[in-house]
């Protein structure tokens, strides 16, 4: 029997935890406080260092064809 795990917040890293997990032979439950999803109208960057991970679970190239590179970072100042 798997060990039971739960996960609060279905965010990147919540996601990323929960599949994790699964590949690692465990249980994980992921709790939302969200009734359901919807469109939040803000962006998500992800650094190459965190695609790479996302790659490692299996899900980056889910990613790629929507993702556009940033190619500028710049401050608010």
């Amino acid at each position: 029997m798997a060990l039971s795990i739960l996960i609060l917040g279905a965010g990147i890293g919540g996601l990323s935890a929960a599949i994790a997990l699964r590949k690692s032979g465990f249980a994980p439950t992921l709790v939302e406080q969200a009734p359901e999803l919807r469109e939040a109208g803000a962006g998500v960057g992800i650094w190459s260092n965190a695609m790479d991970s996302l790659g490692q679970l299996g899900v980056a190239d889910i990613l790629r064809p929507t993702a556009l590179p940033l190619r500028i970072l710049s401050s608010a100042n």
